[in-house]
């Protein structure tokens, strides 16, 4: 839903009754977000949350839920959930002041780092066993795997009509997908651990799902209010760390990045195999994330774009996005861990 004249009495019933003009303040790959002055003086954030692909109901419902649990347990650093309108697929949040903070300050690592334990130890509580799973949560090697696969497929039907993507796919892809998922299956052949083995319950996490300072407001205090929780839920950690170091919406330095890793293992590094499992499926994480900068190239995760940030250039964005994936695979194929993984903002 986007037309203004069908919002704005749903702004009006989440409000209380009475609301100013709605003014679309951006947009993401998923959704749009609109400003509206209730009648109370307070400014809320109404979300609308694209349904084309039917998942725009299940995304409303774990980031209304997931900030509620997060409120009622006392956590601040995140938007207050105020109202739901689920048939509507709309949600109200309080506005957040403060703008974007994708270019890092080092004392955010610190603060990225509060959170992720704020969120662990919050994973200990009883009432935090009733939240799903994180979107896409990987909680097996072999499940980590079958995703990439399944992404490298969708890719590979569009293939014949992109010569660009073809060849990316057979040059370069593939061969680092071959070796990077050689090393894996080696190494836990010798830890005499399958593949399919699921990570315990005890030493999974909350996860935000799609964390970093792409999603997160500096406030005029300076301290961040991290946003975005549509994705919120169960995962591993180490999907967690590996999304956070290697997301292409960040600009981090390499000092940034070696930081955050290592503040990382005091949070989670209670499970014996986190610092292993980190490094050894950072590779994979890499390849899966080429394949998630290639999702224009579908026609379905095209059209959620031009719904959040209307039509652009389709060719010209297609050509930055296959340039990312390179990186990405580079980034697989040299062992590239933490340190020396390359900043660029999206």
């Amino acid at each position: 839903m986007s037309d203004l004249g069908e919002l704005l009495p749903i702004a009006r019933k989440l409000c209380g009754g009475d609301a100013g003009p709605l003014v679309q303040v951006h947009g993401g790959g998923n959704n749009r977000v609109y400003r509206v002055q209730g009648g109370n003086g307070r400014a809320y954030a109404l979300k609308t949350y694209y349904a084309g692909s039917g998942d725009g109901l299940r995304r409303l419902e774990a980031e209304y839920g997931g900030l509620q649990f997060l409120w009622n347990q006392g956590v601040r650093c995140v938007p207050e959930p105020v109202a739901i309108a689920a048939s509507e697929r709309c949600a109200l949040f309080a506005w957040v002041d403060g703008g974007r903070a994708v270019a890092a300050e080092d004392a955010d690592i610190e603060s990225a780092l509060l959170f992720l334990r704020t969120l662990h130890d919050l994973s200990r509580r009883p009432s935090a066993r009733e939240l799903l799973s994180a979107r896409e949560a990987c909680l097996s090697v072999e499940e980590l795997m079958q995703q990439l696969h399944l992404r490298r497929g969708r890719l590979m039907a569009r293939a014949p009509f992109h010569g660009g993507l073809a060849e990316f796919l057979r040059t370069e892809f593939d061969p680092t997908l071959i070796q990077v998922s050689l090393d894996v299956q080696r190494a836990h052949e010798k830890a005499d651990i399958p593949l399919g083995r699921e990570l315990p319950a005890e030493d999974c996490t909350l996860s935000p799902s799609d964390f970093g300072f792409h999603n997160a407001v500096r406030r005029p205090d300076g301290t961040l209010t991290f946003v975005d929780f549509e994705y919120f839920g169960w995962d591993d950690p180490v999907k967690l760390v590996a999304d956070f170091l290697l997301h292409p919406g960040m600009i981090l330095s390499d000092s940034q990045r070696r930081r955050f890793a290592a503040g990382t293992h005091s949070v989670f590094g209670g499970e014996p195999s986190y610092a292993a499992r980190l490094r050894q499926l950072y590779p994979v994480y890499a390849l899966r994330w080429a394949m998630i900068v290639l999702n224009e190239f579908l026609p379905d995760q095209w059209r959620r774009r031009a719904f959040a940030k209307g039509e652009q250039e389709r060719n010209q964005i297609l050509g930055l996005q296959l340039e990312k994936a390179r990186r990405f695979v580079r980034i697989a194929r040299e062992r590239e861990f933490a340190y020396g993984t390359p900043s660029y903002a999206s």
